[in-house]
């Protein structure tokens, strides 16, 4: 601490200094005004602190359940927290996605034949609601230029796939309703599965601009279901024939919700536009 310091009280909080640092609120005993020396040395330090923080987080996911572990244990401060973790995971996906030039992509998208006037065949369909008229018309203008769809479908997923999270929690908490654990701790465990799961399919995506790498790809697929097997392992300690039935029927349960997500969003913008 400055020997200029000594005796005073923090500038942040007003309470009396015993030390370099606060013990109220934690803040360094240091002038009003700051050297620009100091001034750098404080961003050079948190920037190497944040970066080298973020990285050993992202290779730590790469040991399934321990994140989760390690937050439930208390040992927080090493790692970078579970939720911005996510939000950085679920950007980096979705603006790779949104980078996708919408000419390279092929659509397919019938919601209805529509009908105009009452068919002259008593044995023919009646004519469609004006709803789905609306929305094959739609997804025929989607079929002509996909780009506009693809700037909603891009805007709308990630704010959808956020269900997710509670409701992954919530079957975690369904399948381990005997361990009594509570709710906010399968809620870190949904966060950090899902940030696997986003940072997997941009390296899955970023694979595509590389030729002759499509068993790799393959690859990356396959570690989808023995990731959320060996988490489920570390974290609840269940054995191996309980921990795979589980995973195979929360997988399962997760997959349906995920497809019926993506289908609701693609035939809501159908709807809306």
């Amino acid at each position: 601490m400055d020997p200029g310091l000594e005796g005073s009280r923090c500038l942040n909080c007003g309470e009396p200094l015993s030390g370099t640092y606060c013990s109220a609120c934690g803040q360094k005993a240091l002038g009003k005004i700051l050297p620009l020396g100091h001034l750098l040395h404080e961003v050079f330090h948190e920037l190497w602190h944040l970066d080298s923080r973020f990285f050993r987080t992202l290779w730590a996911l790469l040991k399934p359940g321990f994140l989760t572990q390690e937050y439930l244990a208390g040992r927080r401060t090493r790692w970078f927290p579970p939720f911005r973790l996510y939000l950085l995971a679920s950007l980096a996906l979705f603006l790779l996605i949104s980078l996708v030039p919408a000419r390279s992509l092929e659509f397919k998208i019938t919601v209805a034949q529509s009908q105009g006037a009452a068919p002259a065949d008593p044995s023919a369909p009646p004519p469609a609601p004006r709803t789905l008229r609306r929305m094959q018309q739609n997804a025929e203008l989607v079929q002509r230029d996909p780009a506009p769809f693809l700037a909603k479908f891009t805007t709308w997923l990630p704010r959808v796939l956020f269900l997710l999270l509670p409701f992954f929690a919530l079957l975690l908490k369904a399948a381990y309703f005997r361990s009594r654990t509570l709710y906010a701790a399968h809620a870190i465990f949904s966060l950090h599965e899902h940030t696997f799961v986003f940072l997997l399919f941009t390296l899955f995506r970023l694979l595509g601009f590389i030729p002759h790498l499509g068993l790799w790809r393959g690859v990356l697929l396959v570690a989808l279901p023995i990731h959320l097997v060996l988490a489920l392992k570390r974290v609840y300690g269940q054995g191996w024939p309980l921990t795979l039935v589980k995973a195979a029927a929360i997988g399962m349960v997760h997959s349906l919700a995920t497809l019926a997500i993506l289908l609701g969003t693609i035939f809501f913008i159908l709807w809306a536009s």
